[in-house]
C-alpha cells in the first residue's frame, strides 16, 4: 500500500473559482467560492505501492511537450491568451494522480489522486467543476456512469463512494471491503451495479443507489484484487490480480476463464467495445489482447521500459490499445496487429492512468500530477492541467511586470514573478528561463 498524504486538511491547498464538496461526514454538501492559497508539491519518491506491482520513483528532468507537436505553439509554455499556443495549463492536484476517466459524451473527464481529492473538468475549457473531498486517503479510481450523472470513486480509506457528478452530492457509501484500500470501482452500463476491487483479495458487486451487496467474488485467493470492470453489455465482469485475469459471470459470479499470461500479475485491464476480447496490462509482459471467452492471446506489444504496463485502454472504435509504463510516454498501438502507432511524450514522469473519449482524445496523468488531454490520431497536446508551486501570495503592489513594479495588477497582465494577483494573470518565467523562478501558471476565468 502506497503511503499516506499526512498532510493535515487544513494545511492542504484550495483552488480558484472550484466548487469544493467537503462530504467525509456524510452531509449535505455546502458549495463556496475559494480563494487562491499557496501550493506546495509533493516529489517525494512513491516507491513500491499494492495500488501497482511496480510503481517507481520520481523521475528527474524530461521536457513538457507532445511526441509529434504542440498545436501552433512554438513555446508549450506560453497561455493561449497571449499567443496562438493550443496548450493550456490550469491547476490539478497536489500528488500522484492514479485514475483518470472521461464522461460517455466526451465533454468531462474525472480524475482521482493521492492527495485525497477527486475532481471533474469540463474539457473544452479545463476548469473544474465539483471538487470531492470526501475521502480521507488517496483516490485510487474514478469512474463515470454511462449517463454521465454519477460517480464512483475508490480509495486506500477503504470505501467506494458513489456521488452526484453535477453537485456533488453523495449517493450512497460502500465500505464491505474492511480495513483494506479498495483499489478499482466501476459501474455496469445500465447504472444499476458498481464492481469493486480491493485489497482483501475480494471482488464485489454492490447495487449503484442502495449500497447493497450483491455478492462476492474470492477466487483471487491470497493476492490483492487490484481493477475490475464490466463488459459492455453487462453480462461478464473482468478482476485483475497478481494471477492473472478472470471473467465472472456478472449476475452469479461463476467463474467462466482465467487469463495468466502475465509474468508478475496485472495492474489494469479493458473490454474491448464489442466485448469480445480484453487488453490488460502488468508486471514485465506489457500489454497484451486476448479472447474474452477462450483466453486465447491476440497480440503482444512491446515496446514499454521493463515491458511493464500501469494503464490501458481502447479506443472506442477498438482499433486502437493505449497504454503506459513505468515511464513518461503514453504508445498508441494497432490492435489487430501490434504496430506502435505514436507515443505521447507530454508527461515528465511516470504514467498510471489512461482513457479514450468518443471523439478520439486521450486524458492521461500520472506521478507529475498533471491532467493532460491528446489528440488520439495526431498526438497534439490539447489541454494540460497543471499542479504548480507558487510562492506564498504577495500584495498587488509586488507585481512586476517587464521587470518594474508596478501598482497593483491589470488583468491578463503578463508577469515575470511568481505572485498571486487578484486577476487573471499569466506567468511565463520559470527555473529554467530566468525571470523570477517558480512554476507557470494561469488562473482560469
Amino acid at each position: 500500500m502506497s503511503d499516506k498524504d499526512k498532510t493535515p486538511k487544513k494545511d492542504r491547498p484550495d483552488f480558484s473559482l472550484d466548487r469544493e464538496f467537503d462530504l467525509a461526514d456524510d452531509k449535505e454538501p455546502q458549495a463556496r467560492i475559494i480563494k487562491m492559497a499557496s501550493l506546495k508539491r509533493e516529489t517525494g519518491d512513491k516507491g513500491f505501492s499494492r495500488r501497482n506491482f511496480i510503481r517507481g520513483g520520481l523521475v528527474t528532468g524530461g521536457a513538457v511537450g507532445a511526441a509529434a507537436t504542440l498545436g501552433s505553439c512554438s513555446n508549450p509554455r506560453t497561455s493561449e491568451k497571449t499567443s496562438s499556443c493550443e496548450t493550456k495549463y490550469y491547476l490539478s492536484h497536489t500528488s500522484t494522480i492514479n485514475s483518470v476517466a472521461f464522461s460517455a459524451d466526451g465533454k468531462r473527464m474525472a480524475s482521482g489522486s493521492d492527495d485525497n481529492v477527486a475532481k471533474i473538468w469540463d474539457v473544452p475549457s479545463g476548469n473544474v467543476l465539483i471538487r470531492h473531498t470526501g475521502h480521507t486517503s488517496d483516490v485510487n479510481a474514478v469512474a463515470f456512469s454511462a449517463d454521465g450523472n454519477k460517480v464512483a470513486t475508490c480509495s486506500d480509506d477503504y470505501s467506494i463512494r458513489v456521488w452526484n457528478s453535477w453537485t456533488g452530492a453523495l449517493v450512497t457509501r460502500y465500505t464491505g471491503h474492511g480495513s483494506n484500500a479498495v483499489f478499482g470501482a466501476a459501474f455496469s452500463p445500465d447504472g444499476s451495479k458498481v464492481v469493486s476491487a480491493g485489497a482483501d483479495n475480494i471482488v464485489h458487486v454492490w447495487e449503484a443507489d442502495t449500497g447493497t451487496l450483491l455478492w462476492k467474488y474470492t477466487g483471487h485467493g491470497v493476492f490483492d484484487a487490484k481493477a475490475a470492470v464490466f463488459s459492455p453489455d453487462g453480462s461478464k465482469i473482468a478482476s485483475a490480480s497478481y494471477d492473472g485475469v478472470h471473467v465472472c459471470n456478472a449476475a452469479t459470479g461463476l467463474l467462466l476463464v482465467k487469463y495468466a499470461g502475465h509474468t508478475y500479475g496485472v495492474n489494469k485491464i479493458a473490454f474491448s467495445p464489442d466485448g469480445k476480447n480484453i487488453v490488460s496490462g502488468g508486471g514485465s509482459s506489457g500489454a497484451q489482447v486476448w479472447n474474452a471467452v477462450t483466453g486465447a492471446l491476440i497480440v503482444k506489444y512491446s515496446g514499454h521500459a521493463l515491458d511493464t504496463v500501469n494503464c490501458v485502454a481502447f479506443n472506442k472504435d477498438g482499433t486502437k490499445v493505449v497504454s503506459s509504463g513505468s515511464e513518461s510516454g503514453v504508445h498508441v498501438w494497432n490492435a489487430a496487429t501490434g504496430a506502435l502507432i505514436l507515443k505521447y511524450t507530454g508527461h515528465s514522469n511516470y504514467v498510471y492512468a489512461v482513457d479514450v473519449s468518443v471523439d478520439n482524445k486521450v486524458v492521461s496523468a500520472g506521478a507529475d500530477s498533471r491532467v493532460h488531454v491528446w489528440d488520439l490520431v495526431s498526438g497534439s497536446a490539447l489541454l494540460i492541467t497543471q499542479d504548480t508551486t507558487l510562492s506564498a501570495n504577495v500584495s498587488a503592489t509586488e507585481c512586476k511586470s517587464g521587470g518594474g513594479s508596478t501598482i497593483g495588477c491589470t488583468c491578463n497582465t503578463v508577469c515575470t514573478c511568481d505572485t498571486v494577483c487578484s486577476c487573471d494573470t499569466v506567468c511565463t518565467c520559470d527555473s529554467e528561463g530566468g525571470g523570477g523562478g517558480g512554476g507557470h501558471y494561469w488562473y482560469p476565468n
